[in-house]
C-alpha cells in the first residue's frame, strides 16, 4: 500500500475541499497510509475526516509561504503521491518539489474550467496565472481534469508534450453517508401552497450567473403564481440579488436559505432543481438533485453539466443567459413524468467507490 497525502488550501465549504476529504477518506478505507495537509485549518468539513487520516496543518495565511513548510515535509515524509488541488496550492505543490530532491510524485487536479475562470479575472492577474500554469503544471507527473471538458480547455493552454498526462477523473459526489443525510430531517422550506417547487444549490458568486435565474423565475411565476424558489448557498453576492429580487417583485416567491450543511435533506423537498452557471468546472449539485430523484433544468455551460445530464438524456440544458429558454423548459418539464430510479442510477456513475478506484488506477500507473 501507498502513503498518498492530499493537499488543500483550507476546509472551507467549496466543492473541491469536500471532494477531496471523501477521496482521502476512501483511500484511507483501502488500507492506504492518508495524510491531509492544510494550509489553514479554516473551514466546516473538519467532522467529515476520517480518524485514520493524519491531519497537518501549516497554519500558513498565504498559500506561497507554505512553500518552506512543503518542502521540509517532502524531505522528511516522502509520501509516494502527493495530490493537490485548486490552483494556486497546485503551483505551491510543483515548486515544493522542485526545491526538494524528494521522490514524491506530484498529482495536481485542475476544478474548473480555467479558460473561463481567467476570462472573469483582472487582465494582469489574468497573466500572472496564465504563465505560472503554464510554466509550472507540465512539471507535474499527472494532470486531473474534473470533467472532459476541463481536460480539453487544459490541452489547449498547457504545451504539447504534457497532454498525455491530462486525466479525466469526475468527482466522487456519492459517498456511503448520502442515504442518512437524504433521510434526515430538515426544516420545511416551501409554503403549503405552493405548486412548483425549485431549489438552487451554489455559492452566490458570479459563475452561478443567478441574475438570470432570477429573471427566468420571474417569468415562471407569471404563469404560475404559486411557484416557488429556495436558493441554498452564500457569497459576497447576497446583497445584489436580494436588491434584485425586490426590483422584479419576487419576495414572496424566492427564499435564500443561506449555506446548509447538508443540502439534500432540503433538495429532496423540491420537484426540481435549476443551475444557470455561466461555466463549471464540473457541477457537484447537479449529482445531487439526481440522486434526490429531482427533474432538472440545467445551462449548458462549460463544462460538466452537458457529460452529467448526458447530453439531456438526465435533465433539460438550456442556453448559457438565455432567460426565456429556462422559464421555457421549467414550464414544460413541471408536468412531465421522470423515473426517480433512473435519475438516481446515474448519480450513482459518481459514487466514491467508482471513483477512487480510478484514482488509484492512475495513480499505480505513476509507479510502475
Amino acid at each position: 500500500n501507498m502513503h498518498i497525502a492530499f493537499l488543500l488550501p483550507d476546509l472551507r465549504g467549496g466543492g473541491a475541499q469536500k471532494m477531496i476529504v471523501n477521496l482521502a477518506n476512501w483511500c484511507a478505507g483501502q488500507g492506504h497510509k492518508v495524510s491531509l495537509i492544510l494550509l489553514s485549518d479554516t473551514g466546516i468539513y473538519h467532522d467529515l475526516i476520517a480518524h485514520n487520516i493524519t491531519v497537518i496543518n501549516f497554519q500558513k495565511t498565504r498559500s506561497l509561504f507554505a512553500i518552506k513548510a512543503l518542502t521540509r515535509y517532502l524531505k522528511i515524509e516522502q509520501p509516494d503521491i502527493l495530490i493537490s488541488a485548486l490552483y494556486y496550492v497546485n503551483i505551491v505543490a510543483l515548486i515544493s518539489r522542485m526545491v526538494t530532491d524528494s521522490s514524491t510524485k506530484i498529482v495536481i487536479s485542475e476544478r474548473n474550467h480555467v479558460t473561463c475562470s481567467f476570462n472573469s479575472m483582472h487582465s494582469t492577474v489574468r497573466f500572472m496565472w496564465g504563465t505560472a500554469l503554464r510554466v509550472f503544471y507540465p512539471l507535474s507527473n499527472q494532470i486531473i481534469g474534473i470533467s472532459n471538458g476541463v481536460c480539453e480547455d487544459l490541452k489547449t493552454l498547457l504545451p504539447a508534450n504534457s497532454h498525455a498526462r491530462i486525466k479525466k477523473l469526475y468527482n466522487p459526489v456519492i459517498t456511503n453517508q448520502f442515504n442518512v443525510e437524504l433521510h434526515s430531517a430538515a426544516p420545511d422550506i416551501f409554503p403549503q401552497r405552493s405548486q412548483v417547487k425549485l431549489i438552487a444549490s451554489g455559492r452566490l458568486v458570479k459563475q452561478k450567473d443567478y441574475p438570470t435565474m432570477l429573471r427566468a423565475f420571474a417569468c415562471i411565476v407569471e404563469k404560475n403564481p404559486t411557484a416557488y424558489l429556495v436558493i441554498l448557498g452564500s457569497g459576497p453576492l447576497e446583497g445584489e440579488l436580494q436588491a434584485l429580487r425586490k426590483t422584479l417583485g419576487l419576495e414572496e416567491h424566492v427564499h435564500f436559505q443561506g449555506f446548509v450543511q447538508n443540502p439534500i435533506a432540503y433538495m429532496k423537498q423540491a420537484d426540481m432543481f435549476i443551475i444557470t452557471s455561466a461555466w463549471e468546472g464540473f457541477g457537484n449539485v447537479i449529482v445531487e438533485a439526481l440522486y434526490c430523484g429531482l427533474k432538472i433544468v440545467a445551462t449548458d455551460c462549460p463544462s460538466g453539466p452537458s457529460e452529467i445530464l448526458r447530453n439531456g438524456e438526465y435533465g433539460t440544458l438550456c442556453s448559457v443567459g438565455d432567460v426565456k429558454q429556462i422559464a421555457e423548459a421549467v414550464d414544460n418539464l413541471k408536468n412531465k413524468h421522470v423515473s426517480v430510479k433512473k435519475l438516481k442510477e446515474r448519480a450513482l456513475n459518481f459514487h466514491v467507490d467508482q471513483i477512487g478506484s480510478e484514482l488509484i488506477n492512475y495513480v499505480r500507473e505513476l509507479q510502475n
